[in-house]
């Protein structure tokens, strides 16, 4: 379980830190998107910080699980963009749910794999 546990956080850790790099360099080309999720994307580009910032948080996150330095916190914080990539693919450009698919089943599993880390945020007051 620990190999395992540490080959899905190296990849999910290269995952985010590729592309959240690529959103700034563009060495991996984009093909447009549909028209419907071009209109979606175009609501997130009206505020000029979204993406950037988040895009930072991706590449801070992914250097943090591909160090093993607060894995379960970058786990936290990567979870909501996880899934709103996940649904984007899934209802508004379906030619990318593959790597989406992959993304939440990595994810799971390395919950799962830190579920001890977890446990306190499951706890009754």
């Amino acid at each position: 379980m620990e190999k395992a546990k540490t080959a899905a956080r190296i990849i999910f850790g290269l995952i985010w830190v590729v592309f959240g790099v690529n959103f700034f360099l563009h060495f991996i080309p984009q093909p447009p998107p549909p028209e419907q999720a071009m209109n979606f994307l175009s609501g997130l580009m009206a505020n000029p910080l979204f993406f950037p910032l988040m895009k930072v948080a991706e590449i801070a996150c992914g250097v943090m699980l591909l160090a093993n330095l607060a894995a379960p916190l970058a786990l936290v914080i990567l979870a909501p963009i996880t899934l709103n990539i996940f649904l984007y693919h899934v209802v508004l450009d379906p030619a990318g749910a593959g790597l989406a698919v992959v993304m939440i089943a990595i994810h799971v599993f390395l919950g799962y794999a830190y579920f001890n880390s977890f446990k306190p945020l499951f706890r009754k007051f």
